[in-house]
């Protein structure tokens, strides 16, 4: 039997949780932006994201899902902006936590560069029994 840390055979089921704790990302035209979202718990979670008005997010193109669940957004424009939720889910429960992504388009006028930008909001995380989804 491996004395792997990531395996025993007694191992007990453990409700997700939620590691993270980046709230708000503010980022400007052309860039990328990286939505934290991690969580914890046997077996592992499984994530999705979606975005308040749009639905769920699909991964491909400029959107792609990294370790530990976190969200990828290439060449981020201002339409990217807005509250984007993550979806934790293991066998125990379901967390969800919302992030707020802030994209500021940047202004050129006489050779001058301005930057516009939109208001922030805090984090809310959600926390729901599988039973009760």
């Amino acid at each position: 039997m491996s004395n792997s840390p990531f395996f025993t055979k007694d191992q007990k089921e453990k409700p997700a949780y939620m590691t993270s704790d980046v709230f708000n990302i503010t980022v400007t035209t052309g860039n990328h932006a990286e939505l934290q979202c991690t969580a914890d718990g046997y077996p592992a979670p499984q994530y999705s994201w979606s975005k308040r008005n749009r639905g769920k997010v699909t991964i491909g193109g400029r959107f792609s899902l990294h370790a530990g669940g976190s969200l990828r957004i290439e060449r981020v424009t201002v339409d990217d902006s807005g509250l984007y939720t993550c979806t934790a889910t293991n066998t125990g429960q379901t967390v969800v936590s919302t992030i707020l992504l802030e994209v500021r388009g940047e202004i050129y006028t006489s050779g001058a560069r301005y930057t516009s930008g939109v208001s922030s909001i805090s984090q809310q995380t959600d926390v729901r029994e599988k039973a009760n989804i």
